[in-house]
């Protein structure tokens, strides 16, 4: 098996860790001190879960397909579509009702079989969708 190949078979199984909302499960490919969240503002694996589990709360349905994977040795990049409806707070921003669909660009450093580093723009692409037409 390939370098790319072990990549790849390492990022379906994450993606459907938290499709499942398996989140122990990401455990097995987050590395204990991952640097950043997707949008950059945590470290440590127990913020990273709490960023995904904040996504999954507020957005209940919420689900990732992969569109697209690109390996650069350690590193990753994916276009992973998302989609879910808003039904509780998210940042700070009241339920509102909306299904979301966002394409998100996310890249991420794999270390010894673990994301280690991890710089996306989900959150943000989120709040700009939540707060459209919003004063």
């Amino acid at each position: 098996m390939t370098h790319d190949e072990m990549r790849r078979e390492w990022y379906e199984p994450y993606l459907a860790a938290c499709n499942d909302r398996r989140f122990d499960d990401l455990r097995h490919y987050v590395h204990q001190d991952v640097d950043g969240a997707a949008d950059g503002s945590a470290s440590g694996l127990d913020e990273y879960v709490a960023g995904v589990v904040a996504i999954t709360d507020a957005f209940p349905d919420y689900r990732w397909r992969m569109e697209r994977l690109v390996i650069d040795g350690q590193w990753i990049g994916a276009i992973v579509h998302g989609s879910g409806t808003h039904r509780h707070e998210f940042h700070g921003i009241p339920a509102t009702g909306r299904s979301v669909s966002v394409q998100e660009l996310v890249f991420y450093e794999v270390v010894e079989g673990r994301l280690r580093t991890c710089r996306g723009d989900l959150d943000a692409r989120l709040r700009d969708l939540l707060t459209v037409g919003q004063v």
